[in-house]
């Protein structure tokens, strides 16, 4: 038998239109599991991904980041459950929050001049992995083609192929 709870007003057949007071609601599904386990649908008259204001954050024991003026609002995905934390489950990941935060970029070439960077400051003997913690908001392939540009240049060289593939630097 299947469970279901029911609050407010609700239309009667999920993922259909549904107006309150003439506004068209939007729909938002909630699962951990897909449609195999529990769900909810929740209806929003204002879509809670709506961004308003952007705030200075300022917490004890957090070394604050400059913000940027006239910069528009992006959508960013950091990756937070990555993130190592130290201390308490709630301000443990700001401090490297803020520094991935703060290595975002938005301009053409940007990021294939992070993973250049991020190769110069690594060791003779390299692997994709460590770029990936370095640059966490670098795809994969995105790393493989700066390699690829890189090798063709005569900069770096792959000394070892497969899943624990190494890069060596040249000169």
């Amino acid at each position: 038998m299947i469970h279901r709870l029911q609050l407010g007003k609700v239309p009667p057949k999920p993922h259909t239109t549904f107006y309150d007071d003439g506004k068209l609601l939007m729909e938002q599904c909630v699962t951990r599991l897909g449609f195999d386990g529990p769900f909810s649908i929740l209806y929003y008259r204002t879509p809670p991904t709506d961004e308003t204001a952007v705030e200075p954050m300022s917490l004890a024991g957090f070394c604050p980041v400059a913000a940027v003026r006239d910069q528009p609002l992006h959508r960013r995905h950091v990756r937070t459950q990555d993130l190592r934390h130290e201390g308490d489950f709630l301000t443990g990941r700001y401090r490297e929050l803020a520094e991935r935060v703060g290595t975002i970029t938005t301009s053409r070439g940007a990021k294939g001049e992070m993973v250049r960077n991020t190769i110069v400051r690594l060791g003779t003997v390299f692997r994709i992995s460590q770029i990936e913690a370095n640059c966490p908001n670098v795809s994969r392939p995105m790393i493989r083609k700066v390699l690829e540009q890189l090798k063709r240049q005569g900069k770096v060289e792959c000394t070892r192929r497969g899943p624990d593939a190494e890069w060596r630097k040249l000169g």
